[in-house]
């Protein structure tokens, strides 16, 4: 893929001679990644659903006291859905290298186009480096320490404990990152069959910790609790007395505040969707190398795959855990309550529950695997915008160097590891972990938002690219796209709504810090949009006229 070029075509003497864009007549990048895979990708676009069951409840349980977590999973489920609907037609119709990027430019404006994308580019930018700190702090540093406590074996305690320290923290979480980096490079179809084999590792170790904790009572669990927990706690009723300090230190639980809140319910939709369910759509910018990646049915299975799959099996799991575990231990020990020093996760609850070291290491190293395959989607995301922005003359024309060994971007992926470098190190040495989370859930929301102002406008917008295009489609008789567009702009200020409500519980100190990195890239994709306009003018390239056309695969 090449940058706006000025090489001409043969005219006949006198007539104008039209502007070409672009260099070469084909990317370089190979359409080679199967179903399965992709479906694969867009569930761990928020990690595994163990990643998100681990992050997402530890974040939302304390911040969001009496919220009924299983109607947050099911509300979010739905709101998503009209985002799924949107970026799979869209994608399908215009399965570019870039997602949001190519068809918003095209169809809105090119700095709708542009600063949408780099929404998503910001939001991939941080998480890449939060979720590569996960890697260690919800994943090995909890692991090691649930090992050390259920086999008494305190080598494994202060192994946890010295690798949760910030230099150790940022040293694995790079590694990481450096070794996405180069299995990105090596091949898409070898990163993405990684990603594959990770994934299905750590649901291997969730779906045994399901199944343990649906076939145990509340009554063995809590006594098995108890009697491991005695040790530590020095009391009889552990359980009890995890829910008891919680409560005195100003915890509220629905049984004892009034039952639950509906605001609180609502509010905690936008964390539950940003750590579990949201993101299912990141496929679309990979969709040229995707096999199929211009039909609907593809698009939709990839995207409605992932998530309904993440977002049902994110819903059993609590439902399972809040059965057996019981709603108000499981908040109380999320709200640092639980006097045993090990993360109150799942797999370790499970492991207590059958008295099984084996079952406890298995889970709890299973989790581990989650994390990584996050930190790729993230890094494919960033790799993949400044190639496109490349293309339409954006971005210095070396950025769409493709190997001819591995079709890969190479130039583009290096600079995203050291851009990536940054976000990492902050992510580690920063005690704003859950504000990292909050920003780039709401800096995503700019591109969501104005991918549904595309979809609500294409068909009267672009005719000519929607008519007989896979985004034209209708059941019952009623054009589907318009529809999810006007699902998505709804969700997408409720979202907004409660981020800003509850800015506190997030995390977010003040409305500036909220809003501040969302409007800032708006603004940033304006002004870069625009400068980059003017210097090309300069040297006789109309960019305006880029985006009157489709970029070749």
């Amino acid at each position: 893929m090449g940058t706006s070029s000025e090489v001409p075509q043969a005219q006949p003497p006198g007539a104008a001679k039209p502007q070409q864009f672009y260099a070469r007549k084909a990317t370089g990048l190979v359409r080679q990644v199967p179903m399965l895979d992709m479906i694969f990708f867009n569930a761990n676009s928020t990690t595994a659903f163990t990643g998100a069951l681990a992050v997402g409840l530890f974040v939302v349980m304390p911040a969001f006291p009496r919220a009924n977590i299983l109607l947050t999973i099911v509300l979010g489920i739905v709101g998503c859905t009209f985002i799924w609907m949107s970026f799979a037609l869209l994608g399908a119709a215009i399965p570019k290298v870039g997602g949001d990027y190519v068809f918003n430019g095209r169809i809105l404006h090119p700095i709708f186009g542009l600063a949408g994308n780099l929404g998503a580019f910001v939001a991939a930018w941080l998480a890449a480096g939060f979720w590569a700190v996960a890697v260690v702090k919800a994943g090995i540093a909890p692991a090691f320490g649930i090992v050390g406590v259920t086999t008494g074996n305190h080598w494994w305690i202060n192994a946890g404990n010295t690798l949760s320290e910030k230099g150790w923290v940022f040293v694995i979480a790079i590694t990481t990152v450096a070794v996405m980096t180069l299995l990105s490079i090596l091949g898409t179809k070898l990163v993405m069959r990684a990603q594959s084999i990770f994934y299905l590792v750590t649901c291997v170790g969730g779906l045994l910790a399901f199944v343990i904790l649906l076939f145990m009572s509340r009554a063995s669990f809590v006594s098995h609790l108890n009697s491991f927990s005695r040790p530590f706690t020095h009391q009889s009723n552990t359980y009890q007395a995890t829910i008891h300090t919680a409560v005195k230190g100003g915890l509220k639980l629905p049984d004892r505040a009034g039952g639950y809140s509906t605001g609180n319910t609502l509010g905690a939709i936008y964390p539950i969707i940003g750590a579990a369910i949201m993101w299912v759509w990141w496929g679309v910018y990979l969709a040229a190398e995707m096999k199929g990646g211009g039909r609907r049915n593809r698009q939709l299975t990839g995207i409605f795959g992932a998530g309904f799959g993440q977002g049902l099996l994110v819903l059993i799991g609590a439902a399972i855990f809040f059965k057996t575990i019981g709603y108000d231990f499981f908040a109380a020990a999320n709200a640092n309550s639980y006097g045993v020093p090990v993360a109150p996760y799942f797999g370790f609850f499970a492991a207590i529950g059958v008295h099984s070291n084996l079952v406890a290491i298995l889970i709890s190293f299973a989790v581990i695997f989650a994390f990584p395959p996050a930190v790729y989607i993230n890094l494919a995301m960033c790799q993949r915008a400044p190639f496109a922005w490349a293309w339409d003359g954006l971005a210095p024309q070396w950025l769409t160097k493709v190997s001819d060994r591995y079709h890969t971007p190479v130039p583009a992926i290096l600079v995203t590891f050291a851009l990536c470098v940054a976000t990492t190190a902050w992510a580690a040495f920063s005690t704003s972990f859950a504000t990292i989370f909050t920003i780039f859930t709401l800096c995503g929301f700019v591109t969501i938002g104005i991918t549904g102002l595309a979809a609500v406008t294409m068909a009267w917008r672009r005719p000519e690219l929607y008519r007989g295009s896979a985004a034209d489609w209708k059941v019952l008789g009623i054009p589907v796209l318009p529809v999810a567009g006007v699902g998505t702009l709804a969700f997408t200020a409720l979202m907004v709504v409660e981020a800003i409500r509850f800015r506190a519980a997030l995390g977010v100190s003040s409305l500036a810090e909220l809003l501040g990195p969302p409007i800032g890239v708006i603004v940033v994709g304006a002004v870069y949009y625009l400068g980059a306009r003017a210097f090309q003018n300069r040297r006789g390239i109309d960019l305006d006229l880029a985006y009157k056309t489709i970029p070749p695969d």
